[in-house]
């Protein structure tokens, strides 16, 4: 009794209109995963990959959003109650984004159960008491059945894990919708032979209705489960209040707008035809884990693109900003396994991202002019693996150029200098007190009126504070000038340091979003070809080794950076 009372209080957080209909017999399920198999992908600098596997091209074009003011007052006077629903879909309006690929199904039991094994993770008490009727795996015949009873933050980590993303509501919209606007994935007319919808708590499995996909081939993203978004649940733009008469009473709505929570989009198993309409926005909070909302994954085209913009989050905070990065010399490896079975199933992903830095004009001359202090910020590196050279965990670094420090006789020389320095100051110091000393003895005599000769003398010595006193602000000046310099070119002068390092050789450190150096490899000096390939990477699946040479500023222009990085126990 207690298990059917979760249920219900979980549907109740959700679901705004509930229609149950005609019980419908359930497809079979689709057949239990096979042994596996390997995918490559963007291993090389503007390769444009295969649809990856369960994938499906979406290309870039408009959208149609929400539903039009008419529609929104007509349904609500039909279902007054319901006005909150319909008025968060207002007003209609169309959006334009680029391609990118749409999982063909919902995320599977099996699939999960791959994810948990691969990351050591135990299921979720409330997936194992609901979904998974008390056990730690799906029941029996439901592998291909979506995965339901998910939070946000759970989807999140799991679409990171296999190197794809959740999707924003319009890219969710626009891969069920196509150019039309469609109200259903599969036309205008509402048919239940089309759907997993009212099916008195039966689900069916992903991919059982054909006849159903949306204009890209992608399946049940009309009834089966709610699919979480990326979005916030927010108004559209231009959204006004609507108000409709009740009897002799005039009903505002009240949509219930909050940044707290999240879209969710496509109705589900247990409703009818008006809340599986694809313009309808349900929303839910992030640690909600509701037994009808599931998800599905989306990723970018080019290789590399959906680890960029996580190691641009990692890195959210330290020395390179959105506006650094050179995106036409993105390098990206990516391997995924799956099963053999459909729909397959990802039983391991490892990718591995390096990006230059761009819009940075500089020279080397420039560069190496800095002080060894405040290395030169070069780009960003993001693995899935742990580095064995240099010696790092999974994640996303700051790379950065740090040039030698001084020779043991340039330091020798500067410490002498500085001594000479420090010593004639001493003297200059006890000269003039001296001198004021005697003057003071001469306090009770009667001062004699001053020669030509120390009148001379006292003009030199007002000349002399004058000339040192432009020279030290002429100092100052050029200081400023060379910091300035310093921060145009993006020298890092607020680097900590981790680890021990050299001094005396060329390196790129590795940074973490508190610049804080936790790593370094060994370099030779920048060089200088200009005009040849921006970037050159080479990866040797043998060893691991990865050698990569690249240049910052101009494209294809100096100055360039060679080094290598090892992968450890490395997959590619």
């Amino acid at each position: 009794m207690k298990k059917y009372h979760i249920l219900l209080t979980s549907l109740a957080c959700l679901v705004s209109i509930t229609f149950v209909e005609a019980n419908e017999t359930a497809p079979g399920s689709l057949p239990t995963p096979e042994p596996a198999t390997t995918e490559i992908f963007g291993t090389h600098i503007g390769s444009k990959e295969a649809v990856p596997s369960n994938m499906s091209l979406v290309p870039s074009g408009t959208v149609q959003l929400g539903m039009s003011m008419d529609m929104a007052i007509k349904l609500a006077e039909g279902q007054p109650g319901k006005i909150h629903v319909f008025s968060r879909c207002t007003p209609k309006h169309t959006e334009s984004l680029g391609a990118f690929y749409c999982d063909l199904f919902e995320v599977t039991n099996a699939q999960w159960k791959s994810y948990l094994e691969q990351t050591g993770q135990a299921p979720s008490d409330l997936l194992t008491k609901l979904s998974w009727k008390g056990k730690d795996t799906y029941p029996e015949n439901e592998a291909s059945f979506p995965l339901r009873n998910v939070s946000l933050r759970e989807a999140e980590k799991f679409a990171r894990w296999c190197g794809k993303r959740l999707p924003t509501e319009i890219e969710w919209v626009r891969a069920a919708t196509g150019d039309d606007g469609r109200i259903y994935s599969w036309g205008n007319e509402w048919d239940r032979g089309k759907h997993c919808t009212n099916r008195r708590n039966s689900l069916a499995p992903v991919g059982s209705y054909e006849s159903g996909r949306s204009p890209f081939g992608i399946f049940d993203m009309t009834g089966s489960v709610w699919e979480w978004t990326s979005t916030k649940f927010d108004a559209f733009p231009g959204y006004k209040t609507i108000t409709i008469k009740f009897g002799k009473k005039k009903v505002a709505s009240d949509p219930g707008f909050t940044t707290q929570k999240y879209v969710v989009k496509g109705g589900h198993y247990l409703v009818g035809p008006i809340v599986n309409r694809l313009e309808i926005r349900e929303a839910s909070m992030p640690t909600d884990n509701l037994d009808v909302l599931g998800f599905r994954c989306v990723r970018g085209v080019d290789p590399g693109q959906t680890l960029f913009n996580y190691a641009k989050l990692d890195m959210k905070g330290s020395v390179i900003t959105d506006e650094d990065f050179d995106l036409r010399n993105l390098y990206a490896i990516e391997r995924t396994e799956i099963s053999d079975s459909e729909p397959k199933v990802i039983k391991s992903y490892n990718g591995l991202m390096i990006c230059p830095r761009g819009k940075s004009p500089t020279t080397t001359e420039k560069i190496k002019n800095n002080s060894p202090e405040t290395p030169f910020p070069i780009g960003i590196i993001y693995s899935t693996l742990s580095l064995e050279k240099p010696n790092l965990p999974p994640g996303s670094y700051v790379m950065a150029y740090r040039h030698p420090g001084m020779t043991a006789e340039q330091k020798k020389e500067m410490i002498a200098k500085k001594e000479a320095e420090k010593k004639k100051a001493e003297e200059e110091k006890k000269a003039e007190e001296e001198k004021k000393l005697e003057e003071e003895k001469k306090t009770d005599k009667e001062i004699e009126p001053k020669t030509q000769e120390e009148i001379e003398a006292e003009k030199q010595r007002k000349a002399q504070e004058e000339e040192q006193k432009r020279l030290d602000e002429e100092e100052k000046r050029k200081d400023a000038e060379a910091q300035a310099a310093l921060e145009k070119i993006g020298a890092i002068t607020s680097a900590k340091q981790h680890i021990d390092h050299p001094t005396d050789k060329p390196l790129i450190l590795f940074m973490n979003a508190n610049n804080t150096i936790v790593g370094f490899v060994e370099i030779e000096d920048i060089k200088e070809d200009k005009g040849t390939s921006p970037i050159r990477v080479t990866h040797s699946s043998a060893s691991g080794v990865t050698d990569i040479e690249f240049c910052v500023g101009v494209y294809g222009d100096i100055p360039r950076f060679p080094f290598s990085i090892k992968i450890k126990d490395n997959p590619f």
